[in-house]
């Protein structure tokens, strides 16, 4: 019976095995934490946000020079969705006890994380041009 309440209280899993080895770091633990936080979202949250942002990126792809980068733009879309979806839930602006209620603040975390990663892919593309600007700029030469 003790062995039973000892095996319950040690967590399990890969993100409490590198907690148990990396003790004396506390960024990396911390890092760690925080990252538990985030993939925690219930299953249902997560599907809602993956299927939104899917559709997203389903017209997003129309527009890309390369549309295989879509694979790349995805999942950095449903991190950014889940993470602001932590946030959403931490600062409590939305009260998660009715449905309705749930269902705003899981849209618009897509929402802001789609925003997002259409900035992060706009900034980029930006670079692009710009170093490629440079580099035939100096092969002209």
């Amino acid at each position: 019976m003790a062995a039973d309440a000892k095996a319950a209280r040690v967590p399990r899993g890969p993100i409490a095995l590198a907690q148990r080895n990396l003790q004396g770091i506390t960024v990396t633990s911390d890092l760690l934490r925080q990252l538990h936080e985030v993939l925690e979202i219930p299953m249902s949250t997560l599907i809602l946000i993956s299927v939104m942002c899917s559709a997203a990126m389903y017209f997003i792809r129309e527009h890309l020079v390369i549309p295989a980068l879509v694979f790349v733009l995805g999942p950095i879309i449903i991190m950014l969705s889940a993470v602001v979806n932590l946030g959403l839930t931490k600062l409590e602006y939305f009260p998660l006890q009715k449905y309705d209620q749930w269902l705003i603040c899981t849209i618009t975390s897509a929402t802001i994380g789609i925003v997002l990663g259409l900035c992060f892919v706009a900034l980029m593309a930006r670079y692009m041009d710009k170093s490629e600007a440079k580099s035939s700029r100096f092969h002209r030469a």
